[in-house]
């Protein structure tokens, strides 16, 4: 699970950076959700579901601002991360940069 959080930081990280690296590639305002596929559990002791809740978790009440996302009703293993909010996060965490507040994700 700490993998998947460590992974999912750096993904957001890069969806911000790759929509304004690449020339024609549009902005961020053009931007699609990002998609994680957590799986359905198929592969932990009890199949028991840990990793998308263990992302909610972090996306929602460990960022600032909190990132919107939710399990796709059709298929419970992707979890859909709201573009707009992806780039409302990444404003602030860039302005908390700027002014030295900010260290880590």
């Amino acid at each position: 699970v700490e993998v998947a959080r460590a992974l999912a930081g750096a993904a957001l990280l890069d969806h911000v950076t790759q929509r304004a690296a690449v020339p024609g590639n549009g902005t961020m305002n053009d931007a699609r959700d990002l998609i994680f596929i957590v799986g359905q559990g198929a592969g932990s002791e009890d199949h028991k579901v840990v990793v998308g809740p263990a992302l909610l978790e972090m996306l929602q009440c460990e960022l600032h601002p909190p990132v919107m996302a939710y399990l796709d009703p059709i298929n419970a293993g992707r979890l859909h991360v709201s573009a707009p909010s992806i780039r409302a996060w990444a404003e602030a965490f860039a302005a908390d940069c700027r002014e030295g507040q900010r260290l880590v994700l």
